[in-house]
């Protein structure tokens, strides 16, 4: 019973499921669709629609993708699902990797260009850049150190 002045969320996920992968299941795992010929779904686990929507627009923008959408089932399942179907010259995995690297490039292209306005916005008011490891998307280790 709920008593007045309490607080109550029904259907609150369970903390761990927000960030935790469900036991025996993968980040990412990929099922062939079995009607269609060059098409299937790869299933993500902890992203959302950030993430769904920018390899969508990035699939969409390759020639050989005939179809790309995803969708999340349920919102309180932490999962996304991408359908990929490709023309019969490649196959999604090969057109998602590309995407996948394409959206690192980009990334890559903006942080650059982050970088550098910012450091002309700290030369044109004459206050000394403060010291940050420069890393690119996908590096392990600080590309330099800016001083």
């Amino acid at each position: 019973m709920v008593t007045p002045g309490t607080l109550t969320t029904l259907n609150k996920p369970e903390i761990n499921e927000i960030f935790e992968i469900p036991k025996g299941e993968q980040k990412l795992s990929w099922k062939p669709d079995e009607k269609q010929t060059n098409a299937g779904v790869f299933q993500v686990y902890l992203e959302d629609h950030t993430l769904g929507n920018l390899v969508r627009m990035q699939l969409l923008r390759d020639e050989q993708v005939m179809f790309a959408g995803y969708k999340i089932p349920h919102p309180l399942e932490h999962r996304m699902e991408i359908r990929v179907q490709t023309a019969s010259g490649t196959t999604p995995n090969d057109a998602t990797r590309r995407a996948s690297q394409e959206i690192v490039k980009e990334v890559n292209r903006m942080k650059v260009k982050f970088d550098d306005a910012l450091k002309k916005h700290y030369e044109s008011m004459e206050v000394e850049t403060p010291v940050e490891p420069k890393m690119a998307i996908g590096d392990k280790e600080p590309l330099a150190i800016q001083r």
